[in-house]
């Protein structure tokens, strides 16, 4: 038996507002993006979810709700900021990053270059610390004189991340990954002479939104660009040029 959406939702904050609680929601976007359901629920989990956010933001209840995801919902974009945090993970600094490095019997010549290539990202290193010290016996150098690695589980996340983006999104990012200077928003248009300015606005403020892209406002014109170098690797291995 179903009950109505909005009766569960308003149980929920009830139950929240009665009792004071720490709810985590983790790999959110699982929810919306799954191939096990098909695109029109998906659509509803969406429109299901964003009625959630909406209701945790905008009710009142003593409890603190937390949304972990790869992406972020546009219900997002209209939430009462005074009630709703949204922060965006970083990599580790590099204290953080050389602590993980410590677990690991490896050379402490390249450290900082390993660090810098990873971006700080955790799992990353752990992964890539643990191939250095099985397969060149720890010698960062020799590793990095290679190719660069990306394990198999992040690649899966990644894949997981680039499949819950609209056509345009996507389009817009393999675009980026094969240009050599970062290009502004009207440089981005002509790209794209058959779709509107705003829908391609809208892609590229959700892309920054995401952690895909990156903007840079130095110039007079913002421009974006993907800087991360495991999202380079992942995006051109995925989507190589014909010409390459």
């Amino acid at each position: 038996h179903k009950k109505n959406i909005s009766q569960r939702i308003l149980s929920l904050i009830s139950f929240l507002n009665q009792h004071r609680c720490l709810l985590i929601f983790d790999n959110w976007e699982k929810l919306m993006v799954t191939d096990e359901i098909s695109e029109d629920q998906q659509k509803i989990n969406y429109s299901n979810y964003g009625k959630l956010l909406k209701s945790v933001a905008t009710l009142e209840h003593q409890s603190c709700v937390v949304f972990v995801s790869l992406q972020t919902h546009q219900q997002m974009d209209i939430v009462d900021r005074s009630r709703v945090r949204e922060l965006t993970l970083t990599g580790l600094n590099n204290q953080d990053s050389q602590y993980i490095l410590k677990n690991f019997k490896l050379s402490e010549k390249g450290r900082e270059r390993l660090i810098k290539q990873y971006q700080g990202h955790p799992s990353a290193l752990e992964f890539a610390a643990q191939h250095i010290q099985n397969n060149y016996n720890g010698e960062i150098d020799d590793f990095l004189k290679g190719t660069f690695f990306i394990h198999d589980v992040i690649t899966d996340l990644f894949d997981k991340h680039i499949s819950g983006l609209s056509n345009i999104e996507l389009n817009i990012v393999r675009k980026l990954v094969y240009e050599t200077e970062p290009m502004s928003l009207p440089e981005i248009y002509q790209l794209f002479p058959s779709i509107s300015q705003a829908k391609i606005g809208q892609a590229i403020d959700k892309l920054c939104t995401d952690g895909l892209i990156a903007r840079d406002d130095s110039q007079r014109l913002p421009t974006f660009c993907i800087v991360h170098p495991l999202l380079i690797k992942y995006i051109k291995r995925r989507f190589p040029r014909k010409d390459d």
